[in-house]
């Protein structure tokens, strides 16, 4: 049953057929797309799970860690297919790129992720939708859920789907601030910083 128009979707009723549209992709196991999107601030410490098993009312915490590693090795096959004589720091800057929380975000806004997230209502009335550690957390909740639900191939498949536009050879790398003083440091014939 959808929530009416205005009304907050932080309750476990949310319709979730268009995201599974969308992301082309229908999930047999329902309970895992609603955890992947429930934010932790939807759930209090009494409903939370004591143990270590799959509930009703499980946040999307541990299924955003499970995500993070599927996106993780779906981008370093990709990279390493793509770009076969790139050296591993070249690999390194690009992967970076593409698994940090800015670039999950960006792939949870193209999905409109934030219309179908389960949140608190305190989280709701503080823009918990459009918070962008909340959304990349979620996108990550996500692809972990899709893992479980119907394996790698899915996983995989969805990721190069979404993450397509920005995977590109002409792409621009952005060097992190690390490894941009550690090259800064190594040209002008410093040690490497500490």
């Amino acid at each position: 049953k959808k929530p009416s128009k205005g009304k907050s979707l932080s309750n476990k009723s949310v319709d979730f057929k268009a995201l599974e549209t969308k992301i082309n992709y229908q999930f047999n196991e329902k309970s895992l797309l609603s955890s992947a999107l429930t934010h932790a601030s939807s759930i209090s410490q009494t409903q939370k799970p004591k143990k270590i098993e799959k509930t009703q009312d499980e946040d999307n915490e541990r299924l955003e860690f499970l995500g993070d590693r599927v996106l993780g090795l779906s981008i370093s096959a990709v990279l390493i297919k793509l770009y076969p004589e790139s050296p591993e720091g070249d690999l390194a800057r690009r992967y970076n790129n593409l698994v940090r929380r800015q670039t999950c975000t960006e792939v949870a806004k193209d999905l409109d992720l934030g219309k179908y997230l389960i949140l608190s209502a305190g989280e709701e009335r503080s823009g918990g939708r459009t918070k962008s550690t909340i959304l990349a957390n979620a996108m990550e909740a996500l692809l972990g859920a899709i893992f479980l639900d119907g394996g790698y191939a899915a996983a995989d498949e969805m990721i190069k789907t979404f993450w397509q536009g920005k995977i590109t050879e002409g792409e621009q790398i952005e060097l992190d601030a690390k490894t941009a003083l550690q090259e800064w440091a190594q040209g002008q014939g410093f040690d490497l910083p500490i």
